[in-house]
């Protein structure tokens, strides 16, 4: 829909993809929920190493995250289509204003976060949640 919208050819890239859960993927009960936002608590603390069974870790979604962003060149705008999930945890930790996100909230479905660069692997977070464009 977008690319159609804004006359953009769209390209996949794994790295982008919501954080691997491991074996609790495609799991709905309390029990995986409650071992999940363990997990993903430590990722908050930025608790690199911290890992779902069979899953990845912090350090991993931030290296596959990063290499996808480096990617983008830096005197264009990119538009990076990705998930709630490694969006949170992962873009404070590529930000030079990453105490300003430490609380941040989650993101809504279709909610915009915008950076731009402020060295080679590193980014200014400009905007975090925008959902005007759901009006």
């Amino acid at each position: 829909i977008i690319s159609q919208s804004l006359g953009l050819t769209p390209h996949a890239e794994d790295g982008l993809s919501e954080i691997d859960c491991g074996e609790l993927e495609g799991r709905d009960d309390a029990y995986s929920w409650g071992r999940y936002e363990r997990v993903y608590d430590r990722w908050l603390k930025a608790e690199w190493d911290a890992r779902f069974v069979g899953g990845e870790s912090l350090r991993e979604a931030y290296n596959r995250f990063a290499d996808v962003l480096s990617k983008a060149a830096y005197d264009e705008n990119a538009l990076l289509v990705t998930h709630g999930g490694v969006t949170r945890s992962v873009v404070p930790r590529l930000c030079v204003n990453a105490a300003a996100l430490q609380r941040v909230s989650g993101l809504i479905t279709t909610g915009l976060v915008v950076l731009s660069v402020y060295d080679p692997g590193r980014y200014s977070c400009e905007s975090w949640n925008l959902k005007e464009h759901l009006n």
